[in-house]
């Protein structure tokens, strides 16, 4: 009996103690501590969290839109395949639906094949399964095929900066003609490309022809597209400095730039404007002549920009003068073929011989009220300059239509007449000049380089023609000397020029009529044979009168 009491004991002590082990355990579980056991020597295992059983994808792009061609035209019983775009090319679920509005008209399957199947019209609608997104297409179906006849575009050439686009629009001829499919083509793709509905897309600087071309009869319509690089807006900084010497080591060690990105330089320099054969800045320039310029000389305290000064200075695209400037030498800004303005102040009395000839970016100039003497040629040669200007209290000088013209010798009074031709602008759009009736005389290089010029009449007010007067006038064929002219002077008509036929209307006498006017035997030609018309081949020596 008393071994059954101990059997009993030892049972119910180890069950309680079994119990008091688990209780423990389960309390340190959910308290979440490192001591959730009492005895709190090892760590408690953490609670490992649980995997959602549905998570949602991050990476799903969404469906915003879709297209499809708007209008096609078919036979009944011919067919074609809708291609539809999804917006964005990226999007996760690019599923679509096809449906026809009129199947009596036209038929659609599943993939967007349509078939047409009578005459009338049906829309065919695509529909994106994310988003419900629409796009339709009006099909119209005939019995018989209209054939396309022709194609143009609402652009024959276009202009666009790199990267740009624009779209090119063709219009078929007739505008029911069955077939409007076309398709594109670029000239030069490294260019500019162009998509499949007409998209042009400029890639880099170049030229390229888009060609739209009809599926039906081949017919074909271009546009010339020009790209250009967009030029940065120029560094408004201005470098100032006090001599040449600093100019110059500064310019040495900068990049080379671009026309439309000068430097803007301000020198104020107080010695002598050398001329560029000597040193100075024309020297420093031409020695730069990649590293463009707009110089401001107006802090500097010379009088007289020296003959020669920046001659051949292709770099430099403007200039400012100083207020004290009276005098501009001989062919002190020759072929500064980048010079674009020159701003000249009212103390300037002498512009010498060819001071500005080359200067084929001059759009722009104005005689200042102070000149009283303006050489020959001087504006030779600038076929931008379309027009010269003069301040309206010269005295001495006049412009008329932007021509260049002096009064007559009591010009001081204003006389109204305007008898001397000086300047004739290069640029002037126009193949035959109008010479007013009050000039008596054309002055020396008067009309040198006027490239446009394809005749001329001479008026018969018009006494005398001087020397190179129309000098490397390339294009000039025809000539009317008035028949008061009594002296044409050295070359006259005789370099750079292709004249073909020449009509003098008076006498001209031996002694003032030199040997090199005209090139060929003109002279000889027409004092033996007198007044009339003289002609000659292209390039030919020998002139006949006609």
């Amino acid at each position: 009996m008393n071994s059954l009491r101990k059997l009993f004991g030892i049972i119910f002590v180890t069950t309680i103690i079994a119990f008091a082990l688990a209780s423990c355990e389960l309390s340190g579980d959910l308290g979440g501590t490192t001591g959730g056991n009492t005895g709190g020597n090892e760590p408690t295992t953490p609670i490992t969290p649980t995997t959602p059983t549905n998570p949602i994808n991050p990476t799903t792009v969404a469906v915003t839109g879709i297209s499809i061609k708007s209008t096609t035209s078919l036979v009944a019983g011919g067919t074609e395949n809708l291609s539809a775009v999804i917006d964005p090319p990226t999007a996760t679920n690019k599923n679509v639906t096809w449906n026809s509005g009129n199947t009596s008209v036209a038929t659609v399957s599943a993939s967007g094949a349509v078939t047409a199947v009578a005459a009338g019209s049906a829309t065919i609608t695509v529909k994106t399964a994310d988003g419900n997104k629409t796009a339709d297409c009006v099909v119209t179906v005939v019995t018989s095929a209209v054939a396309v006849t022709g194609v143009t575009l609402n652009k024959s050439s276009t202009s666009l900066n790199s990267g740009g686009t624009e779209y090119l629009v063709p219009a078929i001829t007739p505008s029911n003609a069955t077939n409007q499919n076309v398709t594109w083509a670029s000239s030069n793709t490294s260019a500019a490309t162009v998509s499949s509905g007409g998209l042009v897309t400029a890639v880099a600087a170049g030229s390229a022809t888009i060609t739209v071309t009809t599926v039906d009869g081949n017919r074909t319509a271009t546009c010339a597209v020009t790209v250009t690089v967009p030029v940065a807006p120029p560094d408004s900084t201005i470098y100032t400095f006090s001599n040449n010497r600093d100019f110059k080591a500064w310019l040495d060690a900068q990049p080379n730039n671009t026309k439309t990105t000068p430097y803007n330089v301000k020198l104020n320099i107080s010695e002598t404007l050398w001329s560029q054969v000597i040193g100075g800045p024309g020297n420093t320039l031409q020695n730069n002549a990649a590293k463009y310029v707009s110089l401001d000389l107006s802090g500097s305290t010379f009088t007289i920009v020296e003959n020669y000064a920046f001659v051949n200075c292709s770099s430099l695209t403007s200039v400012t003068l100083p207020d004290g400037v009276t005098g501009i030498g001989t062919t002190a800004f020759l072929n500064c073929s980048s010079l674009a303005s020159v701003n000249m102040p009212d103390n300037v009395t002498i512009i010498s011989n060819l001071a500005f000839k080359g200067c084929t970016s001059l759009t722009d100039i104005t005689i200042p009220s102070s000149v009283i003497h303006i050489g020959n040629g001087v504006f030779g040669g600038c076929t931008s300059l379309a027009s010269i200007n003069v301040a309206s209290d010269n005295k001495e000088y006049t412009a008329e239509n932007g021509i260049l013209l002096t009064y007559s010798s009591d010009g001081r009074n204003k006389s109204p007449n305007k008898d001397m031709l000086v300047a004739y602008p290069a640029g002037r759009v126009g193949s035959s000049p109008v010479i007013p009736n009050s000039v008596t005389r054309i002055s020396p290089g008067a009309f040198n380089g006027c490239t446009n010029l394809t005749s001329v009449t001479i008026p018969d007010s018009v006494t005398s023609i001087g020397q190179k007067a129309f000098m490397d006038c390339t294009n000039l064929a025809s000539v009317i000397i008035g028949s008061h002219v009594a002296s044409i002077g050295a070359s006259a008509f005789g370099e750079g020029s292709n004249l073909t036929s020449v009509t003098f209307k008076g006498t001209i006498d031996s002694n003032s009529f030199r040997y090199d006017v005209f090139t060929g035997d003109l002279r000889a030609k027409y004092l033996a044979g007198g007044p009339g018309t003289y002609t000659r081949a292209s390039g030919g020596a020998t002139w006949t009168k006609q």
